[in-house]
């Protein structure tokens, strides 16, 4: 592959990693096209604006995001797969995390959000193993989910610096099996009665 050809995907990735990083007030034009030692204007001629760039690098991270689920039916295998991609890519978790946080004025544009997909296959996988969920239920039971492990995954650095590797190593051990535990409890136990 040429330098030239390849030039995109560097892009790309380069853009991720900020984005991730610094979310999308934090991150120029000048500093993802600096990075890779190319010029601003190489980095407009690829992508013409920062929201263009921006977009594409939700677009790829949709992509690997609902390959990560897999093909299971099985809404606590579908947050294992997850979970395991988040921790094997930080970057990914964080530019999600950030998403939630800081965009919500992308959903005031009436523009396809890149999230919809993922978070309506999971609402689907929540709603087939608890029937008795309604939509709403099973949306905010899978946002709970999805907020402990991303959560998880990008304070990692902070809780190591707070408690130190040896205590993380413990917390990466643990805690897994905790969301596991919930994800259980939550998706796959039945609701009791309502008292009215």
């Amino acid at each position: 592959m040429t330098q030239n050809s390849d030039t995109p995907a560097r892009l790309i990735d380069a853009a991720t990693r900020q984005f991730a990083a610094r979310g999308y007030p934090g991150v120029s034009i000048a500093s993802v096209a600096q990075e890779l030692g190319l010029t601003k204007q190489a980095l407009l001629h690829h992508f013409g604006t920062k929201d263009r760039l921006y977009e594409t690098v939700l677009d790829r991270l949709g992509d690997r995001i609902m390959a990560a689920l897999g093909d299971t039916g099985d809404i606590v295998k579908a947050f294992d797969h997850f979970l395991d991609h988040a921790g094997a890519n930080p970057d990914d978790a964080a530019l999600i995390a950030r998403e939630l946080l800081d965009h919500d004025a992308r959903a005031e544009t009436g523009r396809q959000w890149f999230l919809i997909p993922f978070l309506n296959r999971l609402t689907a996988l929540a709603r087939s193993a608890r029937p008795d969920f309604t939509d709403a239920e099973a949306l905010a039971e899978v946002y709970a989910h999805l907020g402990a492990l991303l959560t998880y995954v990008v304070s990692g650095p902070t809780l190591r610096g707070v408690y130190g590797k040896k205590v993380l190593r413990g917390l990466d051990e643990a805690l897994p099996k905790v969301l596991r535990k919930q994800a259980k409890r939550r998706f796959l136990a039945k609701k009791t009665a309502r008292k009215v």
